[in-house]
């Protein structure tokens, strides 16, 4: 897969599920945001990673890319939600450290829709 980059696409409407799940569709959704989110401006960035590190705090393996020429670290934004001191943070980027910190809701999500063909419709 190699890294793929590109800005995120603002849509009012859900997209519409597939018959069959691709990569091409599934990049097309990592890639997409409500309107609502508009404002940001944001930039996903994908790259294929191959070791994990098992983390003791929520039992699951977590990947990583390493920061370099091509994946430059340039801005941190602590969310209503944070419960880690900005120091903290700050030093744990300058040292290299991990934080433990909550798993967001959107991870949950994520995890769950996996096996899935369809998602359940809310309506």
């Amino acid at each position: 897969m190699g890294v793929r980059l590109g800005p995120v696409e603002y849509v009012s409407e859900r997209l519409p599920w597939p018959e069959q799940l691709n990569q091409d569709f599934m990049w097309k959704l990592l890639k997409t945001k409500s309107v609502d989110w508009e404002y940001e401006k944001e930039w996903r960035v994908f790259t294929q990673v191959k070791e994990g590190i098992s983390d003791k705090c929520t039992g699951r393996v977590l990947y990583f890319a390493a920061f370099g020429s091509e994946l430059i670290l340039r801005e941190v934004i602590l969310g209503a939600a944070n419960e880690n001191d900005a120091t903290d943070i700050h030093n744990a980027i300058k040292h290299g450290r991990p934080l433990h910190s909550r798993i967001s809701p959107i991870v949950l999500i994520v995890q769950e829709t996996a096996g899935r063909d369809r998602p359940s419709s809310s309506k």
